[in-house]
């Protein structure tokens, strides 16, 4: 295959389930709070939440919580949020305004 014509979607072909989409929240339970590697392509832009309860005790409410949380986050999908411009106050009035 040449290295050339190999792009963003003929990659997403190849993984687990090509054919579902991407993940937007990756709730990680147990405790730990690393991906570990699951889903590495399909969880990049995926809101992380992490939970100190094992799987097993997981429950509807957990999920319910998750989902609450995760509705009230801002999505920017890897892009930086954007700095407004920076004024400088009069002098000997502190530091820049934001």
């Amino acid at each position: 295959m040449d290295p050339g014509t190999v792009s963003e979607h003929a990659f997403a072909r190849h993984l687990h389930v090509p054919e579902l989409p991407d993940v937007d929240l990756l709730l990680r339970t147990g405790g730990d709070q690393r991906a570990s590697n699951f889903l590495a392509w399909q969880a990049t832009y995926a809101e992380l939440m992490f939970l100190d309860t094992p799987w097993p005790e997981v429950d509807r409410r957990d999920l319910w919580h998750a989902i609450e949380q995760y509705a009230h986050r801002t999505r920017r999908y890897g892009s930086v949020p954007r700095i407004r411009d920076r004024r400088t106050l009069p002098s000997g009035q502190g530091a820049p305004a934001v």
